[in-house]
């Protein structure tokens, strides 16, 4: 024999009998089976297997030598182990050389063939003293039997884990559960959400031995839904080393003393008239919001309402007329405000709202306000019946924010006073910004809003063309983006003038006219060899594209222009696919049957479900700036990136990548398999005639 292959003998025999060793030392069997259950390898320890020496096994099928009931089991496992591709438990008892022991096996598939076939390696692990401990505790539950019985409190039992596996009836009938339904659940499937953190890390405190036991109060959720509070008291059973052995539960019914300290809290915390929360309820409030503001740098607002003439009411109809409006009044605001808002009533006709998080900038909480103080007056405004007599009233509003700086609760309550007292001086019925520049910003949001349709009759709104460009540079095609030359304020952002319009309706004519100037533009273009080519996104906003008639008026529009549909695209957003799809795949599909293609935009901002995503008659994917931006630096957007192109080929979609400015996140998006562009990059927004067709 060869010297090396000596060698490799001998190191082969030394590490079989390295192994054999190894498994004499440990209760663990190691079975290697092929996919007819036929033993191919058997080490253990040889008391662990059975009469038989371990050599015995192989060559045999597990139905040669095992019951059949159990040979079942084995090639059951082994079988959905080969078939799945993943490992399965499977626990079994055996007669051994020791007697009767369980064992605990799982499997795992051999990733290459052994011997030309599939295997399967099982680990079998002896948990005999395991079962044993169990049965010894089975037994010792029984003298326990006469406390679970007991009607005036819930008991339940419990080994390690959270399964409970004794309850008594009072339990059950708490809970509106069977004996039986409740033993197959776990304590953390009753328990209510906002309170299971705290249940679970008391629990775990006690798991790692860091507690024997814990009191704390929750709820429970009944089988028909109801909220239950209860007391319950956790106490464990230890083995001598420590290890859990049993828990126990007891669980007692606190709703009676809950409804008195509500009753209690009610009378502390709510104005009786109205019900509201009173002042003392509302200044706790007001601190917890500023608080939380200065934490996460959120913006929110505090609103002072004053009824306007109430005196009047009361000196003439008396002060019962004057509670019954005040009732009226504070069912409206609660009504038309959200639950996570707080709606109280200061004194007397005085009612004060804290609005929290309404915005992420100034702008938007300003806006958001300016709505909502809308919708105040308007609802306050309304006709008051009271005991059949008839009340006409109106209220002024005073505004403040805040916005994360350190503020005292009783000056910014002053402030939005001061503001109510503004709109008093303003001539009521109206509200006011305490903060001048905030007066100024709304000031200067109406009169834009009123130019908004100035603008439109004098056409004052240009269309600028961005280049879409292919891997190679050329330009195959631009998006037209909508710009407004203001003649005093010069060139307005559509970022400014887009939301004002979406809220007024003037998004309609504005998208109409933006679609049937771009339909122009691609007729001029047709007559020219250089520019023939190109196509033309448009954005459709979700108002636009919801009208009935929206099928039609592109139609008329390509017709009226002599455009050719197969060079006009349509860019959609994610969000517009939240409401009716059925009509959105109708609409594409009588556009696509004419030529025109369809985009959608900033994709993966918005929250589009894959099983409408596959329905619509798309054409190409759009891979959002804001991904872009960050791709070299952001592993998750560079991820993100992959993934909508990956998503786009499989679809049989093209995709194109908006923001583009630099070389390298060019590079980057290419290596993923996307070869077109937009961005500055390749070109700015530019008018038609100054538009170029070399790419950089």
């Amino acid at each position: 024999m060869p010297y090396e292959l000596s060698q490799g003998v001998d190191l082969l025999n030394e590490t079989e009998t390295f192994l054999q060793t190894l498994l004499e030392t440990i209760p663990d069997i190691l079975f290697v089976f092929d996919e007819e259950c036929r033993y191919l390898c058997v080490l253990s320890s040889e008391h662990n297997i059975s009469q038989m020496k371990a050599s015995h096994f192989v060559g045999h099928r597990i139905h040669d030598l095992w019951p059949t009931e159990l040979a079942d089991r084995f090639y059951h496992t082994i079988r959905e182990t080969l078939r799945t591709e993943q490992p399965q438990a499977l626990e079994y008892e055996r007669d051994t050389a020791m007697g009767l022991r369980w064992f605990e096996g799982r499997t795992q598939p051999l990733p290459q063939s052994l011997y030309g076939r599939k295997a399967v390696v099982f680990l079998a692990r002896d948990i005999t003293e395991r079962k044993l401990a169990e049965i010894a505790r089975t037994k010792s539950e029984s003298q326990l039997n006469s406390l679970y019985e007991l009607g005036i409190v819930g008991f339940a039992f419990s080994l390690t884990g959270k399964q409970w596996i004794r309850v008594n009836s009072y339990l059950c009938d708490l809970l509106e559960f069977s004996e039986a339904e409740l033993l197959g659940m776990t304590w953390a499937e009753f328990t209510h959400p906002d309170d299971l953190k705290h249940n679970v890390f008391e629990y775990e405190q006690m798991l790692a031995n860091e507690t024997n036991g814990y009191t704390l109060e929750k709820r429970y959720i009944s089988k028909s839904g109801k909220e239950i509070p209860v007391r319950v008291v956790v106490r464990c059973a230890r083995h001598q080393d420590g290890t859990i052995e049993y828990v126990t539960t007891m669980v007692e019914d606190i709703s009676e003393r809950r409804k008195n300290e509500a009753e209690i809290r009610q009378l502390a915390f709510y104005d009786s008239l109205t019900g509201l929360p009173n002042r003392r309820h509302f200044n706790n409030r007001l601190r917890q919001a500023l608080s939380a503001s200065a934490l996460h740098k959120r913006i929110g607002a505090l609103f002072f309402i004053d009824l306007d003439n109430f005196k009047n009411l009361n000196d003439t109809l008396g002060h019962e007329k004057g509670d019954g409006l005040l009732t009226l009044v504070a069912n409206r605001l609660s009504g038309c405000l959200s639950q996570s808002d707080m709606v109280a009533r200061q004194g007397g006709d005085e009612f004060v709202v804290i609005l929290e998080e309404i915005g992420n900038n100034t702008r938007e909480a300003i806006t958001q306000c300016q709505h909502i103080g809308e919708r105040l007056l308007d609802v306050l405004c309304q006709p008051y019946f009271i005991d059949g007599f008839e009340h006409n009233t109106t209220a002024s509003i005073g505004i403040t924010l805040f916005d994360g700086h350190p503020e005292k609760s009783d000056e910014l309550l002053k402030r939005a006073d001061i503001a109510m007292y503004q709109a008093k001086a303003a001539g009521r019925n109206t509200f006011c910004f305490f903060d001048k520049e905030m007066q100024d910003k709304v000031s200067h949001r109406a009169a834009l809003s009123a130019d908004l349709f100035v603008g439109i009759r004098e056409e004052q709104f240009r269309l600028f063309y961005q280049p879409q460009v292919e891997h190679s540079g050329r330009v195959i095609g631009v998006e037209a983006l909508i710009r407004w030359q203001h003649p005093d304020r010069g060139m307005v952002s559509p970022a400014e003038f887009i939301p004002m319009a979406e809220e007024s309706g003037a998004i309609l004519t504005l998208g109409h006219w933006v679609l049937k100037t771009a339909c122009q533009q691609l007729a001029v273009w047709a007559t020219k060899p250089d520019y023939a080519h190109l196509t033309i996104a448009v954005n459709v906003s979700a108002r636009q594209f919801y009208q009935s008639d929206f099928v039609e008026k592109v139609l008329l529009a390509l017709e009226e222009t002599g455009a050719d549909p197969r060079l006009l695209k349509l860019e959609l957003t994610e969000s517009m696919l939240l409401q009716d799809v059925e009509d959105i795949i109708t609409k594409m599909t009588l556009l696509k049957r004419i030529g025109v293609g369809f985009s959608l935009d900033d994709f993966g901002t918005g929250y589009s479900s894959l099983s409408y995503l596959k329905r619509l008659p798309l054409d190409q994917l759009k891979i959002d700036q804001s991904f872009v931006r960050d791709l070299l630096t952001d592993a998750n957007d560079d991820a993100i990136a992959r993934t909508i192109v990956a998503l786009a080929e499989s679809m049989g979609l093209a995709v194109i990548a908006e923001g583009v400015e630099t070389q390298e996140q060019r590079d980057c998006l290419a290596g993923h398999g996307c070869y077109t562009y937009q961005g500055y990059l390749f070109g700015r927004p530019a008018p038609a005639d100054e538009l170029k067709l070399s790419g950089s």
